[in-house]
């Protein structure tokens, strides 16, 4: 294969090759014929910008490394790997963002198409109703003038095509209506992508250009406190990243629904586990005395889903030093699931919108997070999507409670 390649001068072939060869040799425990194999595809990689061939063979070479007792190469080597990972990563990530705007622009376009539509049908009805009309009074003109006894049935006739002509412009205001409300939601979400998930990928960019411009000049304190600033930011985007694009799916009806019997205890120790680095900065205590032998019939991704917002809602307006506690009781085949934080609470005004992504906007957290109101609305329709509801109880500066329901058993078919 190597020979093939170096004859046809295909450098990502070649790469290929002695990426290859170095796997074989490095299965056979040949650690020198493999890290040389592995060092040439990395040279040919790097002249041709081979982003998953660099990645593949950086991290064999630390695997190498680490072999031969060469600490210092293996952790470059697995740097190497982890940034060509990540910038395939965003590489992904910006593809799929690309998809969800052309997806967006299509489904405007295919809307407004279909109003356009709406409209010409519309006038075309109009355009119908006015000739008939018109035709329909002349014909009238000669029957009133010629027979005066069927004026009444005429009349009647006239009737019955007012009342046709109220009920479809009832149907029109119910359409406008709708229209309205999708639009809004549509606004809402553009307004998140044009704002909320531009000013994370500055700030990434940024610490980005700091670390590649300045790096000798940083102490490894300050490069390990923008490192962590660049995973702490990266983590926010990608969960608002993919709340957007639950939503979006759930929206078109796009999005799979499989509901199992699930242990919530199991599900909420998980995410519990992935709080936990967010909740200790706060020094916030994380509590689940929900009952092992509980169960619930759900779809157990958006059981997940419903409950890390909740959990990261409660994280990000509690206080330092507070507590959050994810509970469970069942009630008439039903299992309600609590998230309860000592955090700051919310007045009524707050309360009544708060499941509503068109009206709520998100307040900043109480160490500075920033949020955009997403989660609770993706929330809720994952909630009702499983059959069950959502609310809060809160009161200012004493917390707040979400409580949501799904059915703990599965239904009788």
């Amino acid at each position: 294969m190597l020979k093939i390649a170096i004859s046809e001068n295909i450098p990502m072939r070649i790469a290929r090759a002695y990426k290859g060869l170095g796997q074989r040799f490095l299965l056979g425990n040949n650690l020198i014929e493999a890290q040389e194999n592995f060092e040439k595809s990395v040279v040919i990689g790097e002249k041709s910008s081979i982003k998953f061939i660099l990645r593949d063979a950086f991290a064999n070479l630390a695997e190498i490394y680490e072999r031969q007792g060469k600490t210092d190469k293996a952790l470059a080597a697995m740097k190497q790997y982890n940034e060509y990972n990540l910038q395939i990563e965003n590489e992904g990530m910006q593809k799929r963002l690309l998809d969800l705007k052309n997806k967006s622009e299509y489904d405007k376009y295919r809307r407004s198409l279909d109003v356009q539509k709406y409209e010409n049908e519309k006038q075309k009805i109009y355009l119908a109703v006015t000739i008939s009309a018109i035709l329909f009074l002349l014909i009238i003109a000669i029957i009133l003038f010629r027979m005066n006894n069927k004026r009444k049935k005429i009349n009647l006739l006239l009737q019955e095509k007012n009342l046709l002509i109220e009920g479809q412009s009832k149907e029109i205001k119910l359409k406008n209506v709708e229209l309205l409300e999708l639009n809004e939601a549509k606004e809402k979400l553009f307004s998140i992508i044009a704002h909320d998930l531009r000013s994370p990928f500055n700030t990434l960019i940024n610490i980005a250009i700091m670390l590649k411009e300045d790096y000798h000049e940083f102490s490894d304190d300050e490069r390990l406190e923008y490192i962590t600033a660049f995973e702490e930011t990266a983590i926010k985007t990608f969960e608002l990243v993919e709340n957007l694009l639950n939503l979006s799916a759930s929206r078109t009806g796009r999005i799979s629904f499989n509901p199992v019997i699930v242990e919530t205890a199991k599900i909420a120790d998980k995410i519990i586990n992935l709080c936990i680095p967010q909740a200790n900065k706060k020094e916030i205590k994380l509590l689940n005395t929900i009952d092992k032998n509980s169960t619930a019939f759900v779809d157990p991704s958006m059981l997940e889903i419903i409950i890390r917002n909740l959990m990261n809602n409660a994280i990000k307006y509690c206080k330092t030093g507070g507590r959050v506690e994810l509970s469970a009781y069942k009630e008439d085949q039903k299992l309600f699931i609590a998230v309860h934080d000592n955090g700051i609470g919310m007045d009524d005004a707050t309360q009544e919108n708060i499941f509503n992504i068109n009206v709520i906007h998100s307040k900043m957290g109480t160490g500075g997070e920033r949020g955009t109101g997403l989660g609770l609305g993706l929330c809720k329709e994952f909630v009702e999507k499983n059959g069950g509801r959502i609310w809060v109880e809160s009161e200012l500066d004493k917390g707040s409670k979400f409580v949501f329901s799904v059915p703990s058993e599965q239904p009788e078919l």
